[in-house]
C-alpha cells in the first residue's frame, strides 16, 4: 500500500472512532477561531467529551467571525463577519454553500426555522431603533420590528407566534421586548431597574425552558439576565440571576443544550447553567484557541449518525492528497 493510501485509511479511521466514541453525545458544538488574517475558520467540537471534530471555512472567511447559528433541518451553520458579510457552510462536510451581506453593525445572528429566516443584532454598543428578520438564502427582509432602541436578535419564544429582544426601556432601563413574528410595534414590554447605558447594553439574547435570558457586560463580568415568561408574556421583571466571571470579555454567546442545559461562550471558556434553576453548573477550557481569538458559537442537539458519517468522510477528504494533472503537449 503506498504512503497516500495509508495516510487516507488512517484518516478514515480516526473519523470512524471519534464518531464512534461520541455516539452517545448530545451536543455538537460549533465555535469561531479568528486565529490570523488568513487563518479563520470554525471548529466542530463535543463539549462532553472533550473531542474536537475538526475544522471548516478556512479560505472562505473573508473577516472576522462575530457570531455564528444553525439550521438543523438542513445542516446549514451560518458564519456572521465582522464586515456584515454571512457564509454558509454544510456543518456535516464542510461545503461552502453561498452567501450575502447585511448590515456592518451586527454583531449577533439567530436562525428562525418557523419562517426560513435569520434574526440579527446589534448589542455591541450600537442598538437599533428598527430591527429585522433577513431571508436565510439572500438576505432580504422579511419582517421589521419598530421599538425605542432594540439591542438584540429577536429570538422566538418557544413555538408561539411572539418574538423577544433586548434593549432599552421607555424609562431608560435594561428591557425585553415582545413583537409578532410578523413585525410591527412591540406588544409588551418588561423593564428592569437597571439603567442601560451603551457600555452594559445587552448583547445577546435566547429562549431556555420557559426564560427569555440575556448578557449584559459590566466592567468587570458579563451577567446572565432572565425574565420569566407564561403562554401570553412576561411574568415579573427582569433581573440578573448569575455571572460569567473574568477573564471572560464582551464576545459572549448562549445556546441551549439538551435538557436544562444552557451554555454561555466567552473568553476561552465555556460556562454550563440550569435554565430550571438559573444556577451556575461549572466551566471547561476550550482546548484550542484563546480567548483573543475565539468568537461565536452555535450548538447542533444529539447528532444523527448519518451526521457522524459525513463528518468522519470529511475529515478523510481533507487527508486526501490530490493528484496532479500532467498537462498535454
Amino acid at each position: 500500500m503506498t504512503y497516500s493510501k495509508r495516510m487516507r485509511w488512517i484518516v478514515v479511521a480516526i473519523g470512524v472512532s471519534a464518531g464512534s466514541r461520541v455516539m452517545a453525545s448530545f451536543e455538537l458544538m460549533l465555535i469561531g477561531n479568528n486565529e490570523s488574517v488568513s487563518q479563520r475558520y470554525v471548529h466542530r467540537y463535543d463539549p462532553q467529551n472533550d473531542i474536537v471534530l475538526g475544522r471548516f471555512g478556512l479560505g472562505f472567511i473573508s473577516s472576522n467571525i462575530v457570531d455564528i447559528a444553525t439550521d438543523q433541518g438542513t445542516g446549514r451553520c451560518f458564519v456572521l463577519q465582522e464586515d456584515g458579510g454571512v457564509r454558509v457552510f454544510d456543518y456535516n462536510t464542510g461545503a461552502f454553500q453561498y452567501q450575502f451581506s447585511v448590515s456592518s453593525n451586527f454583531d449577533e445572528v439567530r436562525y428562525d426555522s418557523a419562517l426560513n429566516a435569520l434574526a440579527f443584532g446589534a448589542g455591541g454598543g450600537a442598538g437599533l431603533t428598527t430591527t429585522r428578520l433577513h431571508n436565510s438564502v439572500n438576505g432580504a427582509t422579511v419582517s421589521t420590528f419598530n421599538g425605542p432602541f432594540m439591542a438584540t436578535a429577536a429570538v422566538r419564544r418557544g413555538s408561539t407566534g411572539s418574538m423577544m429582544m433586548w434593549g432599552s426601556g421607555p424609562t431608560g432601563n435594561l428591557a425585553a421586548y415582545q413583537f409578532s413574528a410578523g413585525g410591527g410595534t412591540f406588544t409588551g414590554v418588561s423593564e428592569s431597574t437597571t439603567g442601560a447605558t451603551t457600555a452594559n447594553m445587552m448583547s445577546r439574547a435566547i429562549y431556555s425552558g420557559t426564560n427569555f435570558y440575556g448578557t449584559s457586560f459590566d466592567g468587570m463580568a458579563i451577567g446572565l439576565w432572565r425574565q420569566a415568561t407564561n403562554g401570553s408574556g412576561f411574568v415579573g421583571a427582569p433581573s440578573r440571576v448569575g455571572t460569567i466571571p473574568p477573564p471572560a470579555g464582551s464576545g459572549v454567546s448562549l445556546a441551549n443544550g439538551h435538557g436544562e442545559m444552557l451554555y454561555a461562550f466567552a473568553g476561552d471558556e465555556i460556562f454550563s447553567f440550569s435554565n430550571v434553576t438559573h444556577t451556575y453548573l461549572g466551566s471547561r477550557n476550550l482546548p484550542f484557541g484563546t480567548g483573543s481569538t475565539l468568537r461565536g458559537m452555535a450548538i447542533v442537539l444529539a447528532p444523527e449518525p448519518s451526521q457522524w458519517v459525513a463528518m468522519g468522510l470529511g475529515c478523510a477528504a481533507l487527508g486526501t492528497p490530490r493528484r496532479r494533472r500532467r498537462s498535454r503537449a
